[in-house]
């Protein structure tokens, strides 16, 4: 995974001149700030969608205290998009393995509808390690966490060059991955544009000081 950080550490490098923070402390906010906002930016599937690939509906089950109707189990059509879809990856794998289709079918387009903001959830472990770094931002909006965590952080220690870390393991897939890739830059350009508002506003507080006059 490649991510073009050049905007982000030049921006970053003028931000730890300026701020109050202990350089650990910037940095670890830093990450911890943009693995909150790849809860957002990365890529989301929309249930319609996987629908759309074979599911025909929603078996309606009945509370028999109260008589409240609630969704049940999907109503799968096997013969649906899904099928095509996994008959041509046999073929194109040249494995031409048909058996079992109608199984398959189900599991492929279950194992999608549970994974409906996967991708997103891989910056859990991430945010919620350096939350405390972000001044106690608790709302996480996009992301739940389902299963075992697919993530985590690194914290930066004090130092002349501290690191941290933030890591999403949750792709399965070369293409999923890419879907991560885009995300974290994204939230990497949020962040960048966030750390030159702060820069804008000290130097208009430096200047006003100063008795300078800005523009803007």
């Amino acid at each position: 995974m490649t991510v073009d950080m050049r905007e982000f550490s030049r921006t970053l490098d003028a931000y730890l001149v300026a701020t109050s923070k202990t350089l650990s402390a910037a940095v670890n906010n830093k990450a911890g700030r943009v693995a909150l906002a790849a809860t957002n930016t990365t890529h989301k599937a929309k249930r319609q969608d996987i629908e759309a690939l074979g599911v025909d509906g929603y078996r309606l089950i009945k509370n028999k205290k109260t008589g409240e109707l609630r969704q049940g189990r999907p109503i799968y059509n096997l013969g649906g998009s899904m099928r095509n879809i996994i008959a041509a990856r046999e073929v194109t794998s040249g494995r031409r393995d048909f058996s079992n289709m109608d199984a398959r079918v189900k599991s492929a387009i279950a194992r999608r509808l549970k994974s409906i903001g996967f991708l997103r959830a891989g910056w859990l472990p991430a945010f919620r390690a350096l939350r405390s770094f972000i001044g106690g931002l608790a709302a996480t909006p996009g992301a739940t966490q389902q299963g075992k965590p697919k993530g985590y952080a690194k914290k930066a220690r004090d130092g002349f060059n501290p690191l941290a870390v933030i890591a999403n393991s949750a792709a399965p897939t070369p293409e999923a991955a890419k879907f991560v890739e885009q995300g974290l830059a994204r939230a990497f350009r949020e962040e960048t544009a966030d750390m030159k508002a702060y820069l804008e506003r000290k130097l208009k507080e430096t200047a006003a000081r100063s008795g300078i006059e800005t523009r803007g």
